[in-house]
C-alpha cells in the first residue's frame, strides 16, 4: 500500500513539476514577443505618414516623426539650437525664435554626404540674392563637424548653420526628423513673418538633392 501511494505522489509530483516547466516556457516566449513587438513596431501616427508621405531611402519607405509639413501649417521656432564651435569650451546655443521676417529653412540628414554638402553650397550662394530673408540649414550633426564644413566651404556668412543634436525637439514638432535613423530628412521650407509655411518640399527619394529653384521662386 505504502509503494502503491509513493508512486501517485510520484507522479503527481511529476504532473505538476512538468506543468510548472510548461508554464515558465510559455511566460518566457510571451515575454520575448511582447518585447520583439515593442522594439519593432512603429506608432500608429508614424505608419499613416508612411503611407501619405510616399518618402524612402535608398528605395526604403520612411517615416517623418510628428507630421509632414504642408502649406498653411506653422512651424514651431521656440526651441534651442546648437551654433558651429570648434571646440567644447565655445559651445553654445541660440533659440530659433531669435530669427524674424521671411526664412528658409534647408534640413540635411549630415553635411559630410556630399549631397547635402553641394545643396547647402548652393544655397549658400543664391542667398545673397535675398537680402530680407533669413536661411537657415539645420542638421543633427554635431556643431563641431558643421565648424570644419563651415569653414572648408566658406558657409555661414549667408545661413545661419545650426544643429538639433542635443534634443532633436525642433525637428521632432516641425516634422523633419526621420524616425527610423533619427537624422533630419532632406527638406526645404519657406515660411513667412508669422511663421506660416508657403512652401514645402521633401525629397521624395532621401539621397537625392533638391530643386532650390523651386522653394526660392516662393519668395517673389
Amino acid at each position: 500500500m505504502e509503494d502503491k501511494a509513493r508512486k501517485k505522489l510520484s507522479a503527481k509530483q511529476i504532473i505538476l513539476t512538468l506543468g510548472v516547466v510548461l508554464v515558465g516556457i510559455v511566460t518566457v516566449f510571451a515575454v520575448r514577443t511582447n518585447s520583439g513587438e515593442k522594439q519593432n513596431k512603429i506608432p500608429p501616427d508614424e505608419v499613416k505618414l508612411i503611407l501619405s508621405a510616399k518618402l524612402t531611402l535608398d528605395g526604403n519607405p520612411i517615416s517623418i516623426v510628428n507630421k509632414v509639413l504642408k502649406v498653411g501649417d506653422k512651424v514651431n521656432f521656440n526651441f534651442d539650437l546648437d551654433v558651429p564651435v570648434k571646440t567644447v569650451e565655445e559651445q553654445k546655443t541660440i533659440n530659433a525664435s531669435k530669427f524674424k521676417g521671411v526664412r528658409v529653412i534647408e534640413t540635411v540628414p549630415s553635411l559630410d554626404t556630399p549631397v547635402c554638402s553641394m545643396q547647402t553650397a548652393e544655397l549658400n550662394l543664391l542667398a545673397p540674392e535675398h537680402k530680407d530673408v533669413t536661411f537657415m540649414v539645420i542638421s543633427q550633426d554635431l556643431p563641431f563637424a558643421q565648424s570644419r564644413y563651415c569653414g572648408a566651404k566658406g558657409v555661414n556668412k549667408n545661413v545661419q548653420v545650426l544643429s538639433d543634436y542635443r534634443t532633436k525637439e525642433f525637428s521632432k514638432a516641425n516634422g523633419f526628423l526621420i524616425h527610423e535613423n533619427q537624422l533630419n530628412a532632406r527638406s526645404i521650407t519657406v515660411v513667412d513673418k508669422d511663421d506660416k509655411v508657403i512652401y514645402s518640399e521633401y525629397a521624395k527619394e532621401q539621397s537625392n538633392g533638391l530643386d532650390l529653384s523651386k522653394a526660392l521662386d516662393a519668395l517673389k
